[in-house]
C-alpha cells in the first residue's frame, strides 16, 4: 500500500531520525549560548554539516517509491532525492544566528 506521512507526521518522523544519527549534546545546547560569538560560530558550524539525512535502504526502490513520496506528500518537509533536511535542527540554526547577530549589535 501507499502510505502518506501528514503535515506534523513527516515533521516528527524526521526530527526523530535526527535525533538518533546526531550527538544529543549539539541539539541541547540552548540558542542563547550563541550570545557568546565563538559559541555560536561552533554551533552554527554543527548544525550546518548535521542538518540533513540521506536515506538508503534495501530493497534500494524503496526510499525513492514509498518513502520520499510518502514525506513530500506531507507538503512541509524540505527533502530532493533522497535527502531531508531535519527540521528541528533548521529551526536551531535560524536561532542560533538570531543570537549571534544580536551580540553583535
Amino acid at each position: 500500500g501507499n502510505m502518506t506521512m501528514l503535515g506534523q507526521q513527516g515533521q516528527e518522523f524526521l526530527n526523530c531520525v535526527g535525533s538518533t544519527i546526531i550527538k544529543p549534546g549539539h541539539l541541547c545546547v540552548p540558542s542563547y549560548a550563541s550570545l557568546l560569538p565563538q559559541q555560536g560560530l561552533f554551533q552554527s558550524l554543527v548544525l550546518t554539516l548535521l542538518s540533513e539525512v540521506t536515506f538508503v535502504s534495501d530493497p534500494p526502490e524503496f526510499v525513492t517509491t514509498v518513502l520520499m513520496p510518502a514525506l513530500l506528500g506531507s507538503g512541509k518537509s524540505s527533502c530532493g532525492g533522497s535527502s531531508c533536511k531535519i527540521p528541528k535542527v533548521k529551526t536551531l540554526y535560524g536561532e542560533t544566528l538570531g543570537y549571534m547577530t544580536l551580540s553583535a549589535l
